[in-house]
């Protein structure tokens, strides 16, 4: 396991997340009164498909992985159980001893959420803040529970992934004639085989009685673990309802409320020094966005063609991988959110009776216009790899207007949050 330095130079290892994000450039989470003199537009942000491409807008996929620690604490440094994160979520009135994620306002006919002074001082005592504090109340605890629940579903998923995986390597073993040194096309060929028999030993119709029994013991062994993962899923998108963002998010096809939620529980960290948690608002624009979630290329390549033998130039240095840290694990979780996003974006070419398909949304065109682009900039591309760029691209414009949604609406809030004379 090789070890290299966090952003902020805390020793790490390839299985441990660093404290501190990695995209904000700021050294303190407590304040963002640099947010204060930006302007931003209170409608979500216009779709322009002949929008300029930020100079950093080429990437490639991602593969390297970064373990996670689960986290068990709250802000005040106790233990937080489930039962404490449910009753945030569905208690969004009741002011808990380790959360406080309250909706405190609604929205108002701009599409802004609103604040009113009584409510917010009822639900948090919001009117003893002081004049440096200028996060929504909260908000910041609301992201720590998110945090917290989407650190345990990070585990059920891994532990899904892994009986998945061991279960069909039995297959592949004992049913097919899988050698290891097969090709690409044999591999998918071999994939296709192992679904087909994991599909009748499921329905019962396998010829092989011993493979049903073990499949659907596997399956058996497999559903604690499926409620583990339904019931953090059901938490976040609880809470993230409540979050700045959400208006435009549940205004876009193909965007939800997990996906937000995950979107902004990789975005977070927590200081374990001050106990603060980071938010969308501490990151000072979507560049610093798209680097943390491993969408901003190095020297015009991404993370993956970097820890590829095959793909990459050279090797990077430590000092590099120090100062441009990258998550495989966190860019394929919002590679799936952009996959979803694109399928919702966009008719299949069956449906469109075109070759390609075509866009059915606003993204669905920033990924044709891309592709388009590239197409005449990159001819030399295969069709893969002019699809994953085209989707990257649409992801990043969707995370910027994402961005600009949060921020917006914490603007407008924050001129509610006056502090009394």
């Amino acid at each position: 396991m090789s070890k290299h330095k966090g952003n902020r130079g805390q020793p790490r290892t390839d299985t441990q997340e660093t404290v501190a994000p990695a995209a904000p450039d700021h050294g303190t989470f407590d304040t963002h009164a640099q947010h204060a003199g930006r302007t931003h537009s209170a409608a979500t942000p216009a779709l322009k498909p002949t929008e300029a491409m930020p100079s950093n807008a080429l990437d490639h996929p991602s593969s390297d992985t970064h373990e996670v620690r689960v986290e068990r604490t709250n802000l005040g440094g106790q233990k937080t159980s489930d039962a404490h994160l449910l009753a945030a979520a569905d208690a969004p009135g009741q002011k808990s001893a380790d959360t406080h994620a309250v909706r405190v306002g609604g929205d108002n006919p701009g599409g802004q959420l609103s604040y009113d002074n009584q409510s917010i001082d009822a639900a948090s005592g919001v009117a003893d803040q002081s004049k440096g504090d200028t996060q929504i109340s909260g908000v910041r605890d609301a992201v720590l529970s998110i945090r917290i629940a989407h650190r345990r579903r990070r585990y059920a998923m891994k532990q899904q992934q892994g009986i998945d995986r061991r279960c069909e390597s039995y297959i592949r073993s004992n049913y097919t004639d899988w050698r290891p040194d097969m090709g690409d096309d044999d591999r998918e060929r071999i994939r296709k085989e192992v679904q087909a028999h994991l599909k009748r030993a499921r329905s019962g119709e396998h010829e092989d009685a011993g493979l049903v029994e073990l499949v659907r013991l596997t399956d058996r062994i497999r559903e604690p673990v499926d409620l583990i993962r339904s019931e953090q899923e059901r938490i976040m998108e609880k809470l993230a309802e409540r979050l700045p963002g959400w208006s435009f998010v549940k205004s876009v096809k193909g965007a939800a409320a997990l996906g937000f939620a995950t979107i902004v529980a990789e975005c977070s960290a927590l200081n374990r020094e001050t106990g603060e948690v980071t938010t969308l608002d501490d990151y000072a624009n979507p560049s610093k966005v798209w680097k943390r979630l491993g969408f901003a290329p190095y020297d015009g390549r991404a993370g993956s063609t970097w820890k590829r033998d095959k793909w990459r130039p050279r090797a990077l240095t430590n000092e590099e991988w120090i100062a441009n840290p990258f998550s495989g694990e966190r860019y394929a979780l919002i590679i799936m959110i952009a996959e979803s996003l694109f399928r919702h974006q966009w008719q299949s070419a069956e449906k469109a009776g075109t070759d390609e398909g075509q866009p059915i949304g606003p993204y669905g065109q920033l990924y044709a216009d891309r592709r388009r682009v590239t197409a005449v900039t990159n001819p030399e591309w295969s069709k893969l790899h002019s699809k994953r760029d085209a989707t990257r691209y649409m992801m990043k414009k969707y995370l910027q207007h994402l961005w600009s949604a949060w921020h917006d609406e914490t603007r407008a809030a924050r001129t509610w949050l006056k502090p009394r004379d």
